[in-house]
């Protein structure tokens, strides 16, 4: 059997049931029996992929990233793991603990033989390897059985003293088991192990079935909604589970009395609404607690409610829900409880953004609200908050613009929003998606190179018409108010035209047909096939319409589709101002192959008085205007058919010649003391 080290760390105990850790000097306190214990539940169902649309970064990735570090610096205290929905598809029975406590006490490396150092003494770093490489593989993919990965991991823990769960989620339990009555049941069996829960991306409505799984076991619920806020919750539910000696140290906050007013012995309850007659509202907040005037607080934490044992004296609470906020003074008696309800004097809003009456919220869609006065801008963080289909809000009393939009389709209200207001909107924008593609045929790949353009009925525009949306993208998707549109698809190669009706609520498909027919054009070159180093470039010209030049090409041969009409095709060396065209009909899609016979001759020009670095060759045709010119010594040139005249410089004189060249020829003009050719 083999041997296991591990190493014991001890560890100042952490006051039992109070769910905070107090960065304050603390009198030193005998360390416990045995080191603390942590059980990671981390969901691993196929929703974990999604990407927080702030950064656009992938749930899991961010949780992946801040647990490494976090148990890379923790200290030896035992780390396990637990996922559940992360091996199968469509499996409520998919909970493994990944990582048990024995697995993260013994790296690999010790298997077969003993450390190097004293007995019983275990590098900390590495006694975390198993976890560390668990959470490194973890591939989200199934269903979340939140209820049933509580209790693998809670059986993980057994009898093991201090020890907590950090739960992480993006969901309640979504195989018919209720998580808060499971944790109630645990925290009832095995009591002593509190469930830190970090909510990932979870919406405001949903949080009160996560939160009350951290209330029935006496930790901590966090709410996180973006990528930095995954890692600030995730480190603080590292200190709460003591995963680090910093964590362990106790709150100074006082001993719990024997109390029977308040649940634990606590002597304050706190509870908030939106106005002083108000009933008590049952959202999570942040809740914080100061001694009198001061900045840095004494305690926080999230909860709906916030239960606390503070020693006789007066506190500042303060607590706060999305952009409304409260801070009030608080006197705790000796021997005494003390139950307040704090007004926000705060408005609760909701927008939910359709497309139709009866739809679904589009996520597609933008919701803004911008505080329009001072009144409501007093407490805004920042004066414009946006969201994305859904809207749930609590912000100040005062004045607001809301603006929804989705593509072209907007709508916007001015509300005026009183304390104790609750708000519920259905904004219905009357929109559809349209998503176009274009292509040569009904079932031919889609063409990439196609503008898109929407038009609308305007009887002010000078055209009748007004554009309404432009896109490049394959395919084009497009969100419209509803009614009938002029929608076009314009390639380099054609355009093709239709009306399209869009109704509200409705996602319109639809293939844009360009008939494109097959054209291939080829050349020959003073009798030759061209080459790519002759330097030939192709153009091509509507004939009709707007006799735009729709193609250029830089290749010796060319195969393009084009859609019915008529166009003028034409083969250019330009370095040799030679120029010949075709035109021809496209009709249909029956394909059209030519062959441009460039009109041009080959020559070579040749005198035994060149030599290189003193020679100047110019060439000038009937009417004595310079074609070409070169410094070679031996230069070869194309010549469109006709009279020319070669002069030749050099530091002996000039020489000159005339010839004439007919089209296919190939010439050499010879210049010096013989005979011309």
């Amino acid at each position: 059997m083999r041997a296991r080290f591990r190493t014991i760390v001890w560890l100042l105990t952490f006051t039992a049931c109070s769910g905070l850790w107090i960065d304050a000097p603390v009198q030193a306190q005998s360390p416990p029996a045995d080191t603390a214990a942590t059980m990671l539940l981390i969901d691993g169902s196929g929703s974990m992929w999604a990407r927080f649309e702030a950064d656009k970064r992938a749930k899991i990735d961010a949780v992946r990233d801040r647990l490494t570090s976090v148990v890379q610096t923790a200290g030896s205290g035992a780390i396990g793991m637990t996922s559940f929905g992360h091996r199968r598809r469509g499996d409520c029975s998919d909970v493994e603990v990944v990582v048990s406590f024995d697995d993260d006490a013994l790296p690999a490396q010790f298997d077969a033989a003993p450390p190097s150092g004293p007995v019983g003494e275990v590098d900390p770093g590495a006694a975390h390897a198993a976890t560390l490489a668990a959470i490194a593989k973890l591939d989200p993919r199934g269903k979340g059985p939140l209820a049933a990965g509580l209790r693998a991991a809670m059986a993980a823990i057994g009898t093991r003293r201090p020890a907590s769960i950090i739960a992480i989620s993006d969901g309640v339990d979504n195989c018919q088991q209720d998580a808060c009555v499971t944790a109630a049941e645990l925290a009832q069996a095995s009591p002593g192990v509190a469930v830190h829960m970090v909510a990932v991306g979870v919406d405001r409505a949903v949080q009160p079935k996560l939160s009350c799984v951290a209330d029935a076991t006496g930790g901590t619920f966090i709410a996180a909604n973006d990528s930095a806020e995954v890692a600030t919750a995730i480190d603080k539910a590292a200190q709460l589970a003591m995963l680090s000696e910093r964590a362990a140290a106790p709150s100074p906050l006082a001993e719990p009395a024997a109390r029977t007013t308040l649940p634990g012995g606590d002597t304050l309850s706190a509870k908030l609404a939106l106005t002083s007659d108000g009933k008590p509202l049952s959202v999570p907040a942040h809740w914080r607690i100061f001694a009198p005037g001061a900045t840095a607080p004494l305690a926080e934490r999230d909860a709906s409610e916030l239960s606390w044992r503070l020693e006789p004296g007066q506190y500042d609470v303060e607590a706060r829900i999305d952009r409304a906020s409260v801070r009030q003074t608080i006197t705790i008696e000796p021997n005494a409880a003390t139950i307040v309800v704090l007004p926000l004097n705060a408005a609760h809003l909701k927008v939910a953004a359709r497309s139709a009456s009866g739809t679904e919220p589009t996520s597609s869609s933008t919701i803004q609200l911008t505080a329009t006065n001072p009144a409501g801008a007093e407490q805004f963080a920042t004066t414009t908050l946006v969201q994305h289909g859904r809207l749930d809000v609590f912000v100040p009393l005062g004045d607001y613009s809301l603006s929804v939009s989705d593509g072209v389709a907007q709508k916007s209200e001015q509300l005026s929003l009183a304390a104790g207001t609750e708000k519920t909107l259905d904004i219905v924008l009357q929109s559809g998606s349209l998503e176009l593609t274009a292509g040569a045929s009904d079932i031919s790949p889609p063409l990439d190179d196609v503008v898109f353009a929407v038009q609308a009925d305007d009887p002010e525009s000078a055209t009748g018409r007004r554009d309404v949306a432009r896109s490049r993208a394959v395919p084009a998707r497009l969100t419209l108010p509803a009614g009938t549109y002029y929608v076009s698809a314009q390639s380099a190669l054609g355009e093709v035209r239709q009306r399209i009706a869009v109704g509200a609520g409705e996602v319109v498909r639809q293939r844009l047909v360009l008939p494109l027919a097959p054209v291939t054009v080829s050349a020959r070159i003073a009798g030759q096939p061209a080459t790519a180093s002759q330097g030939l470039v192709y153009r091509i010209a509507e004939l009709d319409g707007e006799k735009r030049e729709i193609l250029r090409s830089l290749k010796p041969a060319l195969a393009v589709k084009l859609s019915p009409g008529r166009y003028r095709v034409s083969a250019h060396l330009d370095a040799h101002h030679i120029v010949s065209s075709q035109d021809i009909t496209v009709d249909g899609a029956d394909p059209v192959d030519i062959i441009i016979d460039v009109a041009a001759a080959a020559i070579t020009l040749q005198s035994d008085t060149a030599r290189s670095g003193d020679t100047q060759w110019e060439v000038r045709d009937a009417a004595d205007r310079p074609v070409w010119h070169t410094p070679a010594t031996e230069p070869k040139l194309l010549l469109a058919p006709g009279r020319y005249t070669v002069h030749l410089d050099t530091r002996d004189g000039r020489k000159s010649a005339a010839f004439e060249v007919k089209s296919g020829e190939q010439r050499l003009i010879q210049l010096g003391s013989a005979a011309m050719p």
